[in-house]
């Protein structure tokens, strides 16, 4: 982008905010979407474990992938941040994600 931006014109934004901003209401109907519409008839186990990965804004971040698994079915419900790192708040992350 920094090569780029000299040769634009004024009047157009490269900012990766203004590129992701008009997105984040389609992800989110997607994601709703998505979740209605999953219904497995199979039993289904979580799986989930502390992992530090990159932010949007290049920061390492704790993070709580939360998958189920099951027969032909595996999924990533959620990938939320842990503000502190603790069993504890691990457990209440994956319980609340389960529940929604």
């Amino acid at each position: 982008m920094h090569i780029v931006a000299p040769a634009l014109k004024d009047d157009i934004t490269i900012s990766t905010s203004s590129i992701y901003r008009p997105w984040k209401p389609v992800r989110k109907f997607v994601a709703q979407t998505n979740r209605e519409q999953f219904v497995p008839n199979t039993p289904l186990i979580a799986h989930f474990d502390r992992k530090l990965l990159l932010d949007t804004d290049g920061d390492l971040v704790d993070r709580i992938p939360i998958v189920i698994s099951g027969l032909n079915v595996e999924k990533l419900l959620a990938n939320p941040k842990l503000s502190v790192r603790t069993s504890q708040l691990m457990g209440k992350n994956v319980i609340q994600t389960l529940q929604d």
